[in-house]
């Protein structure tokens, strides 16, 4: 993922408000709007020290980054005196669970941490579960999105074991120049999935050294991860009933296969990207019709095009046969297991996620989409107010995605989730090459995830120097799944 703070930097820069974001003075002027103090550095008090890693990356983690939200967190530390807040970079960049594990291991990692690979943990007891905290302080699960909840209950046993660092959703960003060009009407935002697929295959071209594509989809084809939306979509799924067994081979899901491989990918109607920087790409360009986008691209998109007087504007995923869906992201927040202030570390995660002041100051320094479904309005009128090009744009499909519940972040497999999702990568990148037709790939697949799972259930949860080892590909995964395009 690219920082959205450089996103904006970049943005301003290119169209001619640089001075937003060009110095540190700029900077200070932001800490002084978000907290209402001005930006220096903390003391230290003594008392009890809650480490924290924040969500930031690359060049935003910089000195005034890092004094910026410590200002933040200063609020935190006046409500609850005698606590200190030390921040510290997400281990090996922000979504690296091979890193975090390690730390895990070596018994480094922050009381209040994060990462976006709640799987490889929710069986082996590595995070604190927060019922007991929810329940003792009357929090209601339903301020955040339903979907984003139920993806981070874990089984061993049953708990809720992480809460939303934010909300990364998803819709489309439509080229109607294309469609003036073609003579056709623009799309009604309550189009079908039978109607976004006419209307993507009436704008490709595959024909030529060039050719257009009409649209194209969350799904890699050679990366399982992410995929669960599309089979939702068509009221299937990845991961069967108590996440012990794989779907893929049901009625369901073949039908949403048969969608994507048939109809799309194979005629060469939609094109399949790595990153969200090749779908930026190729829609820029003029390659790609309509494009998925996240709220965490969303202004480096805006800023390619600013100066190419494409006509354009959001719509959201089409309704499909269990109605809208879209792809959400499963970035979390946990209490470490082996914390040794628990009560302290939980203040400062409701903090984070249950009150607003820290959601608010990452919207207003970073534009980032909030987890808390009452803020996404100001998030839209922030948005808009920073980059100009998206007023009047529907920017509220980002939102209606979250609140409605219909954005579907991945689900996990309960016992050796690593190793099934590089079983349905494998599959996947021999569908897409034609190696396998639909049927076989994804039943052959879910097959040998059963016995997978099966052979695991009722053994011990595997230990963090296993974990560690069955996670080294998808560190190498993960990096190139959110690198700038």
């Amino acid at each position: 993922m690219v920082s959205p703070l450089v996103d904006r930097r970049r943005f301003c820069r290119l169209a001619g408000a640089a001075a937003l974001l060009a110095s540190g003075g700029a900077l200070a002027a932001c800490a002084r709007a978000v907290t209402g103090r001005s930006a220096h550095p903390q003391v230290s008090q003594p008392g009890i020290t809650i480490v924290f890693s924040p969500w930031t990356a690359g060049d935003a983690w910089n000195s005034t980054i890092i004094t910026l939200m410590q200002e933040t967190l200063a609020s935190f530390e006046r409500q609850n005196p005698g606590v200190r807040v030390q921040l510290v970079q997400p281990a090996g960049g922000c979504c690296n669970p091979a890193a975090l594990t390690a730390a895990m291991v070596a018994g480094t990692a922050p009381d209040v941490l994060l990462n976006n690979n709640f799987g490889s943990y929710a069986a082996g007891g590595y995070f604190l579960p927060l019922d007991p905290y929810l329940q003792r302080d009357n929090i209601a699960v339903s301020i955040w999105s339903s979907q984003q909840i139920q993806s981070f209950r874990g089984w061993s046993p049953v708990a809720l074991l992480a809460l939303p660092v934010y909300f990364n959703t998803t819709a489309y960003m439509v080229n109607l120049s294309a469609f003036d060009a073609a003579g056709l009407g623009y799309p009604d935002p309550q189009w079908t999935y039978a109607e976004f697929t006419r209307t993507a295959q009436a704008l490709s071209s595959s024909t030529g050294t060039s050719p257009r594509y009409g649209c194209n989809l969350w799904f890699w084809t050679e990366q399982a991860w992410g995929s669960d939306w599309i089979f939702r979509a068509f009221k299937g799924a990845k991961v069967g009933p108590g996440s012990t067994t794989c779907a893929l081979g049901e009625q369901p899901s073949l039908d949403a296969a048969d969608w994507i491989y048939h109809e799309i990918f194979w005629p060469k109607v939609g094109t399949a990207q790595n990153t969200f920087g090749g779908y930026n790409a190729q829609f820029t360009s003029g390659r790609t019709v309509m494009s998925v986008q996240q709220t965490g691209s969303l202004l480096t998109a805006v800023t390619d095009l600013v100066s190419n007087n494409m006509k354009w504007d959001i719509y959201p995923f089409p309704v499909f046969p269990a109605g809208r869906a879209a792809f959400g992201g499963d970035q979390f927040y946990a209490l470490s297991a082996r914390t040794k202030h628990p009560d302290q570390a939980w203040s400062l995660l409701k903090w984070l996620t249950v009150g607003t002041e820290w959601q608010r100051a990452m919207i207003k320094l970073f534009l980032m989409a909030p987890a808390l479904n009452s803020l996404w309005p100001e998030w839209e009128t922030i948005v808009q107010a920073v980059a100009p090009p998206l007023k009047g744009k529907a920017i509220q499909w980002f939102s209606d995605a979250a609140v409605h519940g219909y954005a579907y972040p991945t689900s996990y497999f309960r016992y050796m989730d690593a190793e099934a999702e590089t079983i349905i990568q494998n599959y996947f990148g021999g569908l897409f090459a034609r190696k396998y037709t639909v049927r076989t790939a994804l039943t052959q697949a879910a097959q040998q995830v059963d016995v997978l799972e099966t052979s695991s259930a009722g053994g011990a949860a595997p230990s963090l120097q296993v974990q560690q080892a069955a996670l080294a590909a998808e560190k190498r995964r993960l990096q190139g799944m959110f690198s700038a395009g």
